[in-house]
Formats: structure tokens, sequence, C-alpha cells
């Protein structure tokens, strides 16, 4: 980018933003003296109303505020694997946000809606310390404004505003208040039973029983069936199953998996139960 003059305004990031989209070529920018921008690409010329900059409100300003640094990769990844998670319901605004705790140099990413929850967990070096909330919208957008950064990420802490900010780009966005649940307590401290699963054999399963699951009703995989324990040395056990969705009104699909499982403890287990709502693993 070449600036030949410096000057200020502010204009329509709806309207800015389909211009440069849908322009053809380079563009130039001009700031005129009643507040407008003329914008040229090629022989297109185009004329956008703006505002004067001192109606538009200073960001936060971060000076002193304690950060730490994280890779992009990591930190996109994190959100991506949490963010899913949160309410869309606005009359809980807890959990309509990510809460990220910084304890012990651990970085910890949950969100849940009561119905599900995803948790990640992150070794970091930090001097900071604490839990905030962070609205998901804001680590939505942050995602598609960072997708293509493969650098360092400065994330910048107050009581009310979090900063993610590189060499190029700073995104700004306010905290959620009040205390999220624990949820810590909901989680087994002690796992009887590991599972083992190929992720895209059981992804793409899946993927297929959803085709007879409608929006109102039948939207459950309801079964694992037809599961078989075969004792080997050591306490582990191969298990072999179905995965079943049925649909009275358009069809079934079955999927047979094998599962290399591991147990911490030296009581066999029994057998994977099956019923109509969920699987029991003993």
């Amino acid at each position: 980018m070449e600036v030949f003059e410096k000057g200020t305004v502010v204009l329509s990031a709806k309207y800015l933003s389909e211009i440069v989209k849908k322009s053809p070529d380079v563009i130039h920018v001009k700031l005129n003296e009643n507040q407008s921008v003329t914008i040229k690409s090629n022989e297109i010329v185009m004329n956008l109303n703006g505002m004067h900059s001192g109606e538009y409100p200073n960001p936060p300003q971060i000076d002193g505020a304690g950060y730490f640094n994280i890779p992009s990769v990591e930190l996109l990844e994190i959100i991506k694997q949490t963010a899913f998670a949160v309410s869309k319901n606005e009359t809980r605004p807890l959990l309509t946000g990510v809460n990220l705790s910084i304890k012990e140099n651990k970085l910890t990413c949950v969100a849940t809606n009561s119905h599900r929850l995803a948790l990640r967990e992150l070794p970091l070096e930090s001097k900071v310390t604490g839990s905030f909330i962070i609205p998901s919208k804001s680590l939505n957008e942050l995602t598609k404004l960072f997708n293509n950064e493969a650098d360092i990420i400065h994330i910048f802490l107050t009581e009310s505003y979090i900063v993610f900010q590189t060499n190029h780009i700073s995104l700004f966005s306010r905290l959620i208040k009040g205390n999220y649940p624990n949820v810590s307590e909901l989680l087994p401290k002690d796992l009887k039973t590991i599972i083992t699963v190929d992720t895209k054999t059981l992804l793409k399963g899946i993927d297929r029983d959803c085709l007879f699951a409608s929006e109102w009703r039948n939207n459950y995989i309801k079964k694992l069936a037809e599961a078989k324990s075969v004792y080997e040395e050591r306490k582990n056990y191969l298990k072999e199953f179905s995965l079943k969705k049925s649909s009275n009104n358009t069809g079934d699909a079955t999927h047979p998996f094998s599962l290399e499982t591991g147990f911490v403890t030296s009581i066999e287990p029994d057998l994977l139960v099956a019923n109509d709502d969920m699987l029991f693993l003993k």
C-alpha cells in the first residue's frame, strides 16, 4: 500500500468491504473535504459518504495490561474445537461465550450450552492468571481475520476487554462479565474405559447416519449394537460394534466398527450395552 497524504474518516464497513470485493483492479482512495471518499479502480469511480473521525470512539487503552503470546495456529485450533459448543440462547449470556482460563502455566478453554461441553487445554508460559469469558461471535470473527496469519498472536487482557494483536492486525473485544460455571465437577475423575477409534471412519459413519435425521424428530443416532468382546493378553479387548440410525419414515443405516480399547483397571468390563437412547460402558 502506498500513502500519498495522511487523513482519517469513518466509512460504512458494509459498503466498503463490498466495494473492495467487487473492484476489478488496484484501488485508489481519495478523501474529499466534505468527508466523502472517492474510490477508483480502472475506469470505475465510486463516491462513498463518510463521517468525521472525531465521532468514532477511541479503542481501549492497553498500556500496562497483562499479556501473553501464542502461535496463531494453536489459538485458531483451540477456538474451532470449543466455540461450536456455546449456547445460542441470549437469556444466559455467560454460556454464549468461551471461558478462557490461565492458571499454573496452562491455558484452558471451555464452552457449553448445558447439553454439550467442549474443553481444550494447552501448556502456556504466562505471567497472566485469571478467568475471562470471550463472546463466541468475536472468536468466530477472529478465525476469519487471522486465518492466513502464520504468526505469533499477542493477547492483552484488561478487566473489560481482550485484544488480539499481530504486526498488522488488532482485534478488540469486550469481555462478558460474570463467573463462568464450574464445569470441572461435570467431568469424571476416574476413567475406567478408554476407547480408541479411527476418527475419520467414525465421522463418516455419523455423517451418513445424519441423512436419516430430521430437524424436529428422529434427530438422534440412537444405537450402538452387536457388541462383541474378545479377551486378549494384558487386559486388552477388541471391541466390534455397529453404529445404527433408524427412521420410521425414511430408512436406516448400519456401520460396523472395530475398536482397540484399553482399561485402566484390572476389572474386566461388561459388554457394550445398547438400548434406544444411549450407550453404557461399564
